[in-house]
């Protein structure tokens, strides 16, 4: 849990470091909800709530200022994929359906990704690049692996790293009885309905 409090500061937008409280979910500053003292959208509310859905996020469709480091926490799916924040591509100029080839540093444990145009890799259209299985062997990642995703303007790439491996938690609370998943995040029984009753 203590990672997400951080989080809005690591991997948000220029104008949130001001303070301005941002989804636990994604870095919208419209949030509609407060539990357990983190903010969710009124995009992710919605999801949460089963009612329907208008639009994406605001932080989605507004341009971002971003800074070399900014951290996005997501885990690996059960065949390769990771996701990669809108945010981070469009600020190197990629979109969706982009071609990248992949950097393999297997010291290190870290992939990097650059755009080009003969790449073996895209953007797919719900912003995942699946890695190969060679890949993911050789860094010995698995299914629900935490990967940080991170932006180097610098060197015009994104860099995804191992962060931990994979233990289902409620993003409030830590506990284990999970109840939803939602953008690689845990949320448990008790505060699903929390947020059910609340909205």
């Amino acid at each position: 849990m203590e990672f997400f409090k951080r989080s809005k500061k690591l991997y948000s937008a220029e104008g949130n470091q001001n303070g301005y409280p941002t989804c636990v979910f994604c870095d919208s500053q419209d949030t509609g909800l407060t539990i357990a003292g983190l903010d969710i959208c009124n995009y992710h509310l919605a999801i949460i709530t089963d009612t329907p859905l208008e639009e994406p996020p605001v932080s989605d469709m507004r341009p971002h200022k971003l800074f070399f480091g900014n951290l996005h926490l997501v885990p690996v799916d059960e065949i390769g994929r990771v996701l990669i924040p809108a945010r981070f591509y469009n600020q190197l100029g990629m979109q969706k359906g982009s071609r990248l080839t992949a950097s393999v540093d297997i010291t290190n444990k870290f992939v990097e990704l650059f755009v080009r145009p003969d790449g073996n890799m895209h953007i797919d259209d719900h912003n995942r690049v699946l890695l190969s299985p060679k890949i993911i062997g050789e860094l010995g990642w698995g299914n629900g692996d935490k990967i940080g995703v991170t932006l180097d303007v610098p060197h015009n790439l994104i860099r995804l790293t191992l962060e931990e491996k994979y233990v289902s938690k409620c993003v409030f609370c830590s506990s284990s009885n999970i109840a939803m998943k939602l953008q690689g995040r845990d949320i448990c029984k008790y505060h699903l309905e929390e947020i059910k009753k609340s909205s």
